[in-house]
Formats: structure tokens, C-alpha cells, sequence
């Protein structure tokens, strides 16, 4: 039953509001005790998942395709312990998850893109890469020229309300060691509950009958004007493209 907020006691707090204390009372930083059942009333757990942020640690968030990971993405020590508990080589982008698609424009060049493209293709299971703009923080892929930006599906909302209530952008990759498949179920990484702030859980079926594939966004470049190009096959890979030459987009072989 660990889904119900396994501990009474700490069922009991997010009741109360004193949620702080799951953070600090437990014997690790990490046990059952920090896996958080969403049900749609889910203000405790956005608090929680603030604070959590705040703090520099990573949190475990559902998103419209698979379980994610998720930093402050203006906090470069989080930034870096992502890295680390993911096992990642620090030569692979992270993609940065913002709030709804206005926010777009603030992280990445978006002034050539044909009107109404973005609103078409997002909110969804699509990360699109474009020129990053110089107020990203540099330790955020330091060298790279593109930043990936995702706006996940309406289907999961608690990711939408954690960024708002953060009011800058998560810094967002997939909850499993490098190289590992993608996870549906919180129990397949549970290997990295240890090093982890809190672990947000929807339900249990949810993501397997929506992406029983186990696939990630697709991602499109669009950082040159008039082209685009698929750099990875992933969920709503067809009507993505469909979208993309709908707007005169040429694609990149």
C-alpha cells in the first residue's frame, strides 16, 4: 500500500500542513515515507515539491509520457546531483520544463518560428530544441548552443502547478539510470528513492494504458528558420509531424 502515502503519520501531516517535517523526521533522507499519492487536491504536495525544489533536491514527478526527475534548473549544485544520481555523462543536454508555452520565448529563441506553431504542437509529449537565450543558467548544459523545452500535457497537471508555483523552469529527465529504460511505475526506479527529496505518484494504471511503449517526447529541432528536424521518435511522433509540414516547415534529412 505504499502508494497511500505509506505511513500514517505521514498521511497525517499533509493533512495538517506540516508537511516540512516529511523532510526531516525520517531516519533517511529517503523511504517509503516521501512517496506522495496525487489525487487532484494536491496543494501539500506542490508545498512540499517547493520545498523540496528550494532545497536542491531532486524530486520524482509523472509526466505525460513517462516518470520524470526534476531540479531547480537555476540551481547549478541541483543541476549537478541530477547528473550524479542519474549516473548521466555530463555530455547529454538536460531539457528544462517551463510552465505553458508564453514561457517559451524567455528561454529560447523563438522570434523566426512561424505564428501559432508552438500552440499547435504544445502543451504535449514534444520537446522542442531551440537557440538558448543568454538568461538560462550557464552551468545548465554549459557549451551547448540549443536548449531542449518541454510543456507537458494537460493529462498530468501536478507538474504544471509545481513549475508555476516555482516561477522558473525544472530542469527535466527521465526517472531511471542512464542508459536504463523508461519507467510507468515508481516501484522500477526505486533503487534511486534514497537520493531522492520525495517521490509524487499518480495512479498506478495511469501512464501504462496512456503509454504502454514506454516512450519519450519526440523531439523536434527548430533552431533553423524553415526546417525542422526529428532528433528522437517518441510519443505523438506522426501527428507531430503532421503539425510541423501543416506549417511549411522543411524537414531535415
Amino acid at each position: 500500500m505504499w502508494l497511500r502515502l505509506v505511513k500514517n503519520e505521514v498521511s497525517k501531516k499533509l493533512v495538517s500542513g506540516n508537511w516540512m517535517s516529511l523532510l526531516f523526521n525520517l531516519p533517511d533522507k529517503m523511504s517509503a515515507g516521501n512517496v506522495v499519492q496525487l489525487n487532484g487536491n494536491d496543494s501539500q504536495a506542490v508545498s512540499l515539491a517547493i520545498n523540496c525544489l528550494k532545497n536542491g533536491d531532486i524530486i520524482a514527478i509523472p509526466t505525460d509520457t513517462v516518470y520524470g526527475l526534476a531540479v531547480d534548473a537555476s540551481n547549478s549544485s541541483a543541476v549537478a546531483s541530477l547528473y550524479s544520481v542519474k549516473e548521466r555523462d555530463i555530455s547529454k543536454p538536460l531539457a528544462i520544463c517551463v510552465k505553458n508555452v508564453s514561457e517559451i520565448e524567455k528561454w529560447g529563441v523563438t522570434k523566426d518560428l512561424p505564428s501559432g506553431l508552438l500552440k499547435s504542437l504544445l502543451p504535449g509529449p514534444v520537446t522542442i530544441l531551440l537557440n538558448r537565450k543568454e538568461r538560462l543558467n550557464p552551468d545548465l548544459n554549459p557549451g551547448v548552443k540549443k536548449v531542449g523545452i518541454r510543456v507537458p500535457g494537460t493529462t498530468y497537471p501536478f507538474i504544471h502547478l509545481v513549475t508555476a508555483a516555482l516561477g522558473r523552469p525544472l530542469a527535466l529527465t527521465s526517472a531511471n539510470l542512464s542508459n536504463e529504460p523508461n519507467c510507468i511505475y515508481p516501484e522500477e526506479f526505486r533503487v534511486l528513492w534514497p537520493k531522492l527529496g520525495a517521490v509524487f505518484v499518480t495512479s498506478v494504471k495511469q501512464l501504462e494504458e496512456t503509454n504502454k511503449s514506454r516512450e519519450g517526447s519526440t523531439i523536434v529541432d527548430l533552431s533553423v528558420v524553415g526546417n525542422f528536424t526529428i532528433t528522437r521518435r517518441g510519443v505523438a511522433y506522426n501527428q507531430t509531424l503532421e503539425i510541423l509540414k501543416k506549417y511549411g516547415l522543411m524537414e531535415n534529412m
